[in-house]
């Protein structure tokens, strides 16, 4: 089955963030982000967590919570960073 490739960029109060994903068979492959913005963490980590993670809120939240997004996406609060994943439109 063909991945679907999505890509988002927005303003959060850390700075300009930019996802880019690549779903197939409705879960995250690849995760990449970047922009400019503030963090203290590597979102390399938050990246890797993603990988294989259903491509739906409630799976994204799930595996979101525990880690500390405001460190890697200074004062970005988990749902911020959700709707921000969600909000990804498909690239041609």
């Amino acid at each position: 089955r063909e991945a679907n490739r999505t890509n988002h960029k927005t303003r959060l109060s850390c700075g300009t963030v930019e996802v880019d994903l690549v779903i197939r068979d409705g879960y995250i492959t690849d995760c990449c982000f970047g922009g400019d913005f503030i963090g203290n963490l590597p979102v390399s980590s938050i990246s890797e967590a993603l990988i294989g993670v259903r491509y739906e809120a409630r799976a994204l939240r799930q595996r979101l919570l525990p880690l500390n997004v405001k460190a890697y996406f200074e004062g970005v609060e988990v749902d911020e960073l959700l709707e921000l994943l969600l909000s990804s439109t498909p690239l041609s």
